[in-house]
């Protein structure tokens, strides 16, 4: 015999009418059994679950409807229907977790991040940090002005022992609050990654940007010279002592920096003509010969001639320049070839690469 499906409907509308629930419920699930795609009748037979206290049943229907709903991209159908599900277990993950996402792919941040740190703090409470912590990344994802995030994931990365991800939340967290003008909160950050890790180049990159950001140059010079202190031979921070002293405009402690960096290592040297080619652009061409001329840098830069070259062509574009340029390389690269060369390279060089600089990226030198 054919189920008669209107025949169903009509008699449940019935029962309903007359206050009978459950003689409803049993039309309504027979419609289900012979129609489970019926995802209307489903939702209507949940509440009537509800309305008779079988909490178990509704949680299933509604389930089935939210999952429908949401493989077709009706977010926000299927948010109502997980929310009925929610009133029913307000203490499950599984819902928590499906809000979240569904509220993230509707746009909406600040309901998507509520659900999202009602999970991680769960995960938390169960000692699932892992898990927490890919939920704080999410959150982080999602809403670009939460700062107070990056606390939570330094926090958790600290307790799995991992200080280097650590001191790159609190970096981040700096990174936003010096965004938002708000300096004193990224110093708190900064120095909460740098008492993880005091020498650690990025956090100390971070303290320099903050510190200028906040007008305070010589506090990040003090820093960065304390660290030297300690290790006067670190590579990475004395190129940012470098940056630094340059930034604020004292060019004769950043030669004296520089020296010593190269000195420790020749490979360095692109750092060196670096500063000369400041020297040029403030037409300060006295300190910029003075500077090639000393006798401690004239060893290792005759050892590189072909950089040299490339560099010293580089500048004698201006003609006024030519010739301290050329007596600037003679001093250097000493040799009975030596005016030859300059004027030889100075002359044959394309004048599309002189202006573009030959060997030059982002005003350094590459290697040779």
């Amino acid at each position: 015999m054919n189920f008669d499906k209107t025949k169903a409907m009509r008699d449940a509308e019935r029962y309903l009418a007359q206050g009978k629930l459950r003689s409803a419920i049993g039309e309504y699930e027979q419609v289900i059994k012979n129609d489970p795609r019926d995802f209307t009748t489903l939702n209507i037979l949940g509440d009537l679950y509800i309305r008779t206290s079988a909490k178990a049943q509704a949680v299933s229907c509604y389930t089935s409807v939210a999952e429908h709903y949401s493989n077709l991209g009706f977010a926000q159908k299927a948010i109502a229907i997980y929310n009925k599900i929610a009133k029913l277990e307000p203490n499950s993950v599984e819902v928590s977790a499906k809000l979240a996402e569904l509220y993230k792919e509707k746009g909406s941040v600040r309901e998507a991040r509520s659900h999202y740190v009602t999970l991680a703090e769960h995960y938390l409470k169960t000692g699932k940090k892992v898990e927490a912590l890919a939920i704080w990344k999410q959150i982080a994802l999602l809403d670009p002005t939460n700062t107070d995030v990056f606390t939570n994931i330094a926090q958790t990365h600290l307790e799995e022992g991992e200080t280097d991800a650590a001191v790159e939340a609190y970096i981040e967290c700096a990174a936003r609050y010096t965004n938002q003008k708000k300096h004193d909160l990224a110093n708190g950050s900064i120095e909460k990654a740098l008492g993880i890790k005091a020498d650690d180049p990025r956090a100390l990159s971070a303290f320099v940007s903050a510190k200028f950001a906040a007008g305070c140059p010589d506090e990040a010079v003090a820093r960065l010279e304390g660290v030297l202190e300690d290790q006067p031979f670190n590579r990475e921070v004395l190129n940012l002592l470098i940056d630094c002293q340059v930034a604020s405009g004292d060019v004769g402690e950043a030669e004296k920096t520089v020296i010593k960096l190269v000195e420790q290592e020749p490979a360095n040297y692109p750092k060196f003509l670096e500063l000369a080619a400041l020297y040029f652009e403030n037409d300060d061409m006295t300190s910029m010969c003075g500077y090639f001329r000393c006798r401690q840098n004239i060893c290792w830069l005759a050892d590189r001639r072909a950089s040299l070259i490339r560099w010293f062509c580089r500048y004698s574009t201006a003609s006024r320049t030519i010739s301290k340029l050329s007596d600037c390389w003679c001093a250097t690269v000493r040799g009975k070839r030596t005016k030859r060369d300059f004027a030889t390279h100075s002359c044959v060089l394309p004048e599309s690469q002189k202006r573009q600089g030959v060997g030059r990226t982002n005003g350094t030198l590459s290697h040779s």
